[in-house]
């Protein structure tokens, strides 16, 4: 396709299917305008100006479907950014910052949503009535939620054997999806995508209350165009109290402050076997002893740890005197499945 499209530019210099693409490229891996203006003499992309421009033009489109969708029912959500700069800053009052944070939103439509669900009033009425939350009643999970939990648990214990025993081997063409597929609980249509739509960079950081509100503003008054004409400037109503929005759940933090938790309550010391500093020395993981340790470092290190109780707990359950020996009795997906319950 490549030299079809340069045939196609050979022919007329108004064909730019290869050069704005990789104008794009360029852009987006940092690649200076030097560098891009003489690919453009080579006719290897479009001039930097140009590529400029290009990214404006579809920055403004993206917008302007964003602003259909936010006229319906649809989910936003959004996480602070962190944007480096040149480390050659103009050492100045008012000087450029090394880093820039800030906010970025995306904007998905709902599937199957109606407007009936998004009525404000109901949904107040039910948040001021809330009675406080009962273990029993709204967190402990139903009969069928548990078995549906030990059933995928079930499949990511079988899919840990398979992936670090370093003997247990699948045969030739065949996946482990397929030999041990996760069962569906809400199953989407085979060819369903969720639309999402990209919205631009506020500067207003989201880390604190201040900053959710100004980034939400910025967001729905001057980038969806939902200003003064239809929101009066300085009301105090039930948008600028963020009453609209129903709060989701965010994966992310939750892990964050989970394996925080957990580091908290069972560090302890090198001394004690089975505790975290105990795994961190063996893992050869050193800088996992200060106070404040890397997120991503640690939660690399907890997941090897918790795969090496995996396996361990295989080898205990197994029946035979190693893994080796296990894998070669070729025992059947009835056998792993009843084991791997056995370890839950």
């Amino acid at each position: 396709s490549v030299i079809i499209a340069q045939m196609a530019h050979h022919r007329s210099q108004r064909s730019l299917h290869f050069q704005a693409i990789h104008g794009f490229l360029l852009w987006a891996n940092g690649a200076s305008r030097q560098t891009i203006d003489i690919l453009q003499k080579l006719s290897l992309s479009v001039s930097f100006d140009s590529t400029l421009d290009m990214v404006q033009n579809i920055a403004d489109a993206c917008i302007q479907r964003a602003r259909l969708v936010a006229r319906g029912p649809h989910a936003f959500c959004y996480d602070n950014v962190q944007i480096s700069t040149s480390i050659h800053v103009e050492q100045r009052e008012d000087g450029p910052a090394k880093v820039q944070c800030g906010t970025f939103g995306i904007l998905y439509e709902l599937r199957n949503a109606s407007r009936d669900a998004m009525l404000l009033v109901p949904i107040m009425e039910r948040y001021r009535n809330a009675k406080k939350l009962d273990y029993e009643e709204h967190v402990r999970p139903t009969k069928q939620q548990q078995q549906f939990v030990s059933q995928q648990l079930t499949v990511h214990l079988i899919e840990c054997l398979y992936k670090f025993s370093g003997v247990f081997k699948l045969p030739e063409g065949e996946s482990f999806e397929s030999k041990f597929p996760h069962p569906p609980r809400r199953r989407m249509p085979p060819d369903h995508k969720t639309n999402e739509f990209p919205l631009r960079t506020t500067m207003n950081e989201e880390g604190s209350i201040d900053g959710n509100v100004r980034s939400i503003e910025h967001t729905y008054y001057q980038q969806l165009d939902m200003d003064a004409k239809l929101q009066r400037r300085g009301d105090i109503n039930a948008f600028t109290r963020l009453d609209v929005f129903q709060l989701g759940f965010g994966l992310f933090h939750f892990i964050m402050n989970f394996i925080w938790a957990l580091l908290h309550v069972h560090r302890s010391t090198l001394a004690q076997e089975g505790s975290l500093a105990f795994f961190f020395t063996v893992l050869e993981r050193a800088r996992l002893g200060s106070e404040h340790p890397d997120f991503y470092t640690l939660f690399a290190a907890m997941m090897d740890v918790l795969s090496g109780l995996i396996l361990n707990a295989w080898e205990i359950e197994c029946g035979y005197p190693s893994l080796a020996d296990f894998a070669a009795s070729n025992p059947s997906k009835e056998q792993l499945e009843s084991i791997a319950q056995r370890i839950l």
